[in-house]
């Protein structure tokens, strides 16, 4: 017996929707979580391990908490949860101040895996805004994305922090109209190192590839997804056949 399986997107999606309704059932929006993976690791971007070593703690959902400095910037405190389940309310957040001010500052402290906000950048290019994140990777060196208004998905590059931000520990999501905008306030941020970005094309032809070949799972990922979307599901008894009827 092979030690990988191979399944289609839609299958993939199907699974990846029934394991967060196991996990929230109809507390968070399952089809919208279950995106945010599959984004990840359409661009080969490794969602479906983050997911699977974070579930766990998804269930242990705690509201974050929004405050604004006097310069108008926006600070979100995840409460040391997964940034999964916050993208969308994140970005949410970003894009309605770009729209009303012309540009958004939003910086996100106390979270995990920092690396999903790329998915929720990705998406924030429909209100035809640009924009980008930075979070950090180790003491002095971080990771940025980059997304433009007209390009489909968004190019990566590992970068040295800027002096003023050694040592920085929140992930920051900016957003405006125009890119030029963000590079002008933080031209620091786009000093990039040649060699370490991950052109938006590239990203691309991954998705491309897993369109057409599907995704290629170990089995015991496979039985993993299936037991979590197994929670949904409950034993057929005939109380829950008259119930199913009523």
């Amino acid at each position: 017996m092979s030690d990988t399986i191979t399944i289609s997107l839609n299958e993939f999606r199907a699974l990846m929707r029934k394991a967060f309704e196991g996990i929230y059932a109809h507390g968070h929006d399952f089809n919208a979580l279950s995106d945010h993976v599959m984004w990840l690791e359409y661009h080969g971007l490794n969602g479906l391990d983050l997911f699977l070593k974070s579930c766990a703690g998804l269930e242990d959902w705690q509201n974050p908490v929004l405050s604004q400095n006097e310069s108008g910037d926006l600070t979100i405190d995840g409460q040391g949860q997964c940034i999964l389940a916050l993208t969308d309310i994140i970005c949410d957040v970003a894009v309605d101040q770009a729209l009303k001010t012309q540009m958004s500052i939003v910086h996100i402290s106390n979270i995990l895996n920092p690396e999903v906000i790329v998915s929720g950048l990705s998406r924030c290019r429909v209100y035809g805004l640009s924009g980008t994140a930075w979070w950090p990777g180790g003491e002095d060196w971080g990771h940025i994305a980059v997304q433009e208004s007209d390009s489909q998905t968004p190019y990566l590059c590992r970068i040295s922090l800027p002096d003023r931000f050694v040592g920085y520990d929140k992930t920051t999501l900016i957003l405006a109209k125009d890119l030029s905008d963000i590079e002008k306030r933080f031209p620091e941020w786009f000093a990039f190192r040649e060699g370490h970005t991950v052109p938006a094309n590239e990203i691309n032809k991954t998705y491309l590839n897993h369109l057409d070949n599907g995704f290629v799972l170990s089995q015991a990922k496979y039985k993993l997804l299936n037991k979590l979307a197994d929670r949904i599901l409950v034993e057929a008894t005939e109380e829950s056949r008259r119930g199913a009827g009523a």
